[in-house]
């Protein structure tokens, strides 16, 4: 599968981005979450799942959104929960 994949680094912190293509642009909400796709963030490099989830193992703080990036992500051991806003899943590794 191809996703996007954008890169951040402020000093020694990288910030990575992984995010399904179809999902750009959009905001989902659900009672008080909300779930914003920016394209000013989000946006990046399309590569291939695997590879971006091998950038967000590197990361200080990664953000993955959509459900087959999540999926993914619990299957190999990088997050053990996610949320979900309008039926999309999300979540956020951080490794200090």
């Amino acid at each position: 599968m191809i996703v996007l994949l954008s890169v951040r680094r402020i000093e020694n912190v990288k910030i990575v981005g992984v995010v399904e293509p179809a999902l750009l642009g959009k905001v989902y909400r659900s009672g008080n979450k909300v779930l914003d796709v920016s394209e000013d963030f989000y946006s990046g490099e399309q590569v291939d799942l695997n590879v971006a989830l091998d950038e967000a193992r590197t990361a200080t703080v990664a953000t993955l959104i959509g459900n087959t990036v999540v999926e993914e992500a619990l299957e190999q051991g990088l997050i053990a929960a996610y949320d979900e806003v309008e039926g999309v899943k999300f979540a956020q590794m951080f490794n200090m």
